[in-house]
């Protein structure tokens, strides 16, 4: 296991790069290993980043399983093998080319994975010593914010930002969220708190609850306890909540929606059980005019501006700073223990965020892993 990093990780001085590095190498859903690699060269309008650290989102396991059927219905999508990992932090340590990246060498960063024409996946991602991304996938980070913290600074708190902005799309008086308690559901309540939108959060065990009331959400409902549904649709009916955040999927999404009122809108964003939505009635969706609908932040971010993206990040990066969107850390790994972590994590979501520190050297007994 990793230890707890310092405020400001330490990096080696630019100059002399390794010709090698250790990555995470995805052959194929569910199919991965660490090898050693040659660095990646960086093109004009890229940058070389020195990846410190990088967490396990919902969104990496899925990929590195195959669930995107984006990418597996397509094999000429993603070209294996390659590193994946879809945020991270580090230091700019080359430029490609470009006044934007050569401003950046040196700068710690927060940064996503390179972003290719018509969805590739070629370029390998932040579980990797060394990775490429554009200038423009680099968000220089405050020398308040740690590393750590600043390599969540992408996928959570982009995707809470983009969830309530597309709720207000539909000028709901109040919204329902599932999986609550999990490090993006606390920022939807921060948020929710801080705008004064009445906020409906589901859970499943009391232990749930109670951290969710300690940080100031005022409905918290556990669906593990006899009568939830019957209380879900009267709070719901009473707050007029017309829009739900759905994470869960399986037969948590029926099961949610059919408590909710005429014209209600779902918006799936993940699927934590990793089970397909079941027993969803059409007719019940058909009578009540309600609709599913899906979120994807790379989509979201696509259909807004530049200054709109900006903005985006500017109000994300104050938010992360004030602690509001502090994300908990319940285990640091080297890219050695992934296997291992991502099982872990995934029965234990609520707990904290698992950080991958590539720059963690093998141990003796990682080599003979390996052999």
């Amino acid at each position: 296991m990793v230890e707890k990093s310092t405020q400001k990780q330490d990096t080696t001085p630019i100059g002399a790069l390794p010709t090698h590095q250790w990555a995470l190498q995805l052959h194929g859903p569910g199919l991965y290993s660490v090898d050693r690699v040659p660095l990646p060269t960086p093109a004009p309008g890229q940058v070389l980043v020195r990846i410190e650290c990088a967490p396990i989102n919902p969104s990496d396991t899925y990929f590195m399983s195959g669930m995107y059927k984006l990418y597996t219905d397509d094999p000429n999508k993603v070209k294996y093998p390659m590193a994946p990992g879809w945020e991270g932090a580090g230091v700019v340590v080359a430029n490609g080319g470009g006044i934007m990246g050569w401003r950046l060498v040196g700068k710690r960063v927060a940064v996503t994975r390179c972003r290719e024409e018509n969805r590739m996946f070629s370029i390998g991602g932040c579980y990797q010593q060394y990775m490429i991304t554009t200038a423009m996938q680099c968000l220089p980070l405050p020398d308040t914010m740690s590393l750590e913290q600043g390599s969540m600074h992408f996928v959570n708190p982009l995707s809470a930002l983009g969830l309530l902005d597309t709720a207000k799309t539909y000028k709901t008086k109040a919204i329902v969220q599932t999986a609550a308690a999990s490090q993006l559901g606390k920022m939807v309540v921060h948020l929710c708190k801080e705008e004064k939108i009445p906020l409906i959060n589901i859970v499943r065990r009391d232990e749930q609850v109670k951290m969710l009331s300690e940080i100031g959400a005022e409905y918290v409902l556990d669906s593990s306890q006899s009568g939830f549904g019957e209380r879900l649709k009267e709070l719901a009916d009473k707050l007029q909540a017309t829009v739900l955040f759905e994470a869960v999927g399986g037969e948590t999404t029926a099961e949610v929606l059919e408590q909710l009122p005429y014209n209600s809108v779902c918006i799936i964003y993940g699927l934590l059980s990793e089970k397909p939505i079941s027993n969803l009635d059409p007719l019940l969706l058909i009578g009540r005019n309600q609709r599913l609908e899906g979120f994807f932040l790379g989509h979201y971010l696509t259909q807004k501006s530049i200054w709109g993206q900006l903005s985006l990040f500017k109000k994300c990066t104050q938010l992360m700073s004030s602690g509001l969107f502090k994300s908990d850390v319940a285990k640091r790994v080297s890219l050695f223990e992934i296997k291992d972590a991502i099982m872990e994590y995934k029965a234990n979501m609520s707990k904290g965020k698992y950080i991958v520190y590539p720059q963690q050297e093998p141990t003796p007994e990682d080599m003979s892993g390996q052999q």
